[in-house]
């Protein structure tokens, strides 16, 4: 063969493998799968992403966390990683191993960034493969809020006949801590009472809208001749639980007649429909 014929045939092949190592811009012959995947509730587990070439043209492919991703998250190769997918050359497949490890109750996500370029570095693809693990976390029961009550306001003691078959009076007073308007008032208890009436005043003539409650005597079943406090609870608009505490004294040789709790001279009644916030 001459000179000419031989320097021709190798530049043949030189523009063919460019060609080869040149795949189109439009699209790549890699594919990534799965693009998804979710752990669930497993404390740990793995999955195998596989990233293969499909055609005879030459790709760098580079693998690597999307800043954010949780920490619950690991591959083998480590991330970043480069490697070059041929099936001119014989390697046209990558296995990723991902392995999530719980950190506790929660969802953890992640997104694992699969770059395609050519050889000489322009980017052509990118394939994100989100992962997620864990379960939603089960909502903690508020804790109950501490509120300021005055029962019987202005009485000292706070005396109580539990012969009496009138109401006894409680303010849940305003203060910087708690806005007694935000009570719903249709949950409020004390000492096993629902009550009769309530309405928003200023109970201790500070400047403030208190919500004073009127509750029968007769209806307060968790008091007895041995008792020395009392204890109002309930919740707030949004379901925040509430609870005060005041001291009371009962008039020795109280004792309740028998009859239905709820009924103020036979009708239950309020002095006004307050809004809870």
């Amino acid at each position: 063969m001459s000179r000419l014929s031989l320097t021709t045939t190798l530049a043949a092949i030189l523009v063919a493998v460019a060609w080869l190592a040149t795949p189109a811009m439009s699209q790549t012959d890699v594919v990534v799968k799965p693009t998804s995947y979710d752990f669930g509730g497993v404390p740990s587990g793995s999955v195998t992403v596989t990233i293969r070439n499909d055609g005879f043209s030459l790709y760098e492919v580079k693998i690597e966390w999307q800043k954010g991703s949780s920490g619950n998250f690991t591959s083998a190769p480590a991330t970043p990683y480069w490697t070059v997918l041929s099936g001119l050359l014989g390697n046209p497949q990558l296995d990723v191993k991902i392995t999530y490890t719980s950190s506790g109750p929660g969802v953890s996500t992640a997104t694992l960034l699969v770059s395609v370029s050519d050889l000489i570095g322009q980017l052509l693809q990118v394939v994100k493969v989100e992962l997620s693990g864990g379960v939603e976390a089960e909502p903690e029961d508020p804790k109950d809020l501490e509120i300021n009550i005055d029962i019987k306001p202005g009485g000292n003691p706070n005396s109580i006949n539990l012969k009496s078959k009138g109401v006894v009076p409680v303010a849940v007073l305003t203060d910087g801590n708690f806005d007694a308007s935000a009570i719903n008032p249709e949950t409020v208890t004390f000492a096993g009472a629902k009550p009769v009436r309530w309405k928003m005043t200023d109970v201790d003539d500070d400047g403030d809208q208190d919500m004073l409650f009127h509750f029968n005597t007769q209806d307060l079943l968790d008091l007895d001749e041995n008792s020395t406090e009392a204890t109002l609870t309930g919740q707030t608009g949004d379901g925040q639980p509430i609870h005060g505490t005041d001291t009371v004294k009962i008039v020795p040789g109280s004792s309740r007649p028998s009859r239905a709790p709820g009924k103020h001279n036979g009708v239950a009644s309020t002095w006004g429909k307050i809004k809870a916030k």
